[in-house]
């Protein structure tokens, strides 16, 4: 079956009543000054009156869903309604959303091992390699590998070119897209390279790209990397491993970053501001962690989301706001938070998967996506 996008339609502006309800807000109050100590921190409730008029945003979603003959395909979520972007005969994923200030929605992801990129509301896709992926040996390895590339992240400028972030064969790159004029930047690497990856990818008001992502090198050493413009900084410490997920940068200049690191022989969630780390709070010296991705609001709060793995290897989704951790859902079933969006009123989205099943949260409340049938995972959120 080939790509289907009749679920666009005119949910781009509604305005809904809100019922009864108390919605958990990610939020600390100013006045306390409870030591941070891994606990998680109380949350107040916001409580709205019936009949309370609000605007509703729309929320798109990409990820993918297993289907019953085993292949993977990219899917887009519009306020939780389905979308296949693919066809079903080739494996896909799609890794994250953009939607510009007309509602014109892109996509990143890639179909069969190749980067693509999808302009849903005219039905576009775009293959960003024109190299077919390949096997071939390796002398140096003494292995057989896969070529192969994928778009991981996408951010769109007001003059309508597209940026892409993500890795093709063992490089990371960053396209641009203007017209139907396809750039490719292939970026700095250090020494005794083995493989790259930009996972994330951000652009200022006055043109500079920031991307964020990861380098290896032969030792199999991981080395959290930033770009600016294709300048390569390092995040990590000396011999210390550490990965790069996810970039935000405000006021032009002050750049964070989301990842985690290997401090005192554990893996630690972590956010960089300025190339500075700062490790997130964890439930216990026993609990690993790992933020996937970072959201500065215009007031300056630092939202991060991701994972803790307790010493049974079980995971659970997590928001950390300011460095103070929520437990998103803790029932004994495995949970992980890969995407975070924040509005301007203050909601907090989450995009991830619980179990085998795709999910997107809003202020705690969650919203499953796919039936659970097959393994499922929203990757990125972006709300309108």
């Amino acid at each position: 079956m080939g790509w289907r996008g009749e679920k666009l339609n005119n949910k781009m502006k509604k305005t809904i009543i809100v019922t009864t309800a108390a919605l958990m807000v990610l939020a600390v109050s100013c006045g306390q000054s409870k030591k941070n100590n891994g606990e998680q921190t109380p949350l107040p409730a916001m409580e709205t009156t019936e009949q309370t008029k609000v605007e509703s945003h729309v929320v798109y979603a990409v990820g993918f869903e297993t289907l019953a003959s085993g292949r993977q395909v990219a899917t887009l979520w519009i306020d939780g309604e389905p979308m296949r972007l693919a066809d079903e005969e080739l494996d896909s994923d799609a890794n994250s959303v953009f939607v510009t200030d007309d509602n014109t929605i892109y996509v990143a992801g890639e179909i069969d091992v190749v980067a693509t990129l999808w302009k849903i509301n005219e039905n576009e896709i775009t293959s960003l390699t024109l190299e077919k992926p390949k096997r071939y040996y390796s002398e140096l390895k003494e292995a057989y590998l896969n070529t192969g590339s994928a778009a991981y992240s996408v951010f769109v400028i007001p003059t309508g070119d597209v940026y892409l972030s993500g890795t093709s064969d063992i490089d990371a790159v960053v396209w641009t897209v203007s017209g139907t004029k396809i750039t490719r930047q292939t970026l700095s690497r250090i020494e005794n390279f083995d493989a790259a990856s930009a996972h994330s990818i951000y652009v200022t008001a006055a043109g500079n790209f920031y991307a964020a992502g990861y380098q290896r090198n032969y030792d199999r050493q991981w080395f959290a990397s930033l770009w600016k413009n294709g300048e390569m900084y390092i995040l990590t410490e000396a011999e210390q491993t550490a990965n790069a997920h996810d970039v935000h940068v405000t006021n032009e200049d002050i750049v964070y970053v989301a990842g985690d690191a290997v401090i005192s022989d554990k893996q630690v969630a972590v956010t960089w501001k300025n190339q500075k780390i700062e490790p997130l709070t964890c439930s216990s010296d026993e609990t690993s962690a790992c933020a996937n991705a970072v959201f500065v609001t215009d007031n300056g709060d630092v939202y991060a989301a991701g994972y803790e793995i307790n010493k049974e290897w079980n995971f659970t989704a997590v928001v950390w706001k300011n460095n103070k951790k929520q437990i998103l859902l803790n029932d004994g079933e495995r949970t992980r938070a890969e995407s975070v969006y924040v509005t301007e009123q203050g909601d907090v989205y989450v995009a991830g998967y619980k179990g085998k099943t795709a999910a997107l949260w809003k202020n705690e409340n969650l919203q499953l996506l796919t039936n659970g049938s097959n393994m499922a995972i929203a990757r990125c959120v972006f709300v309108k």
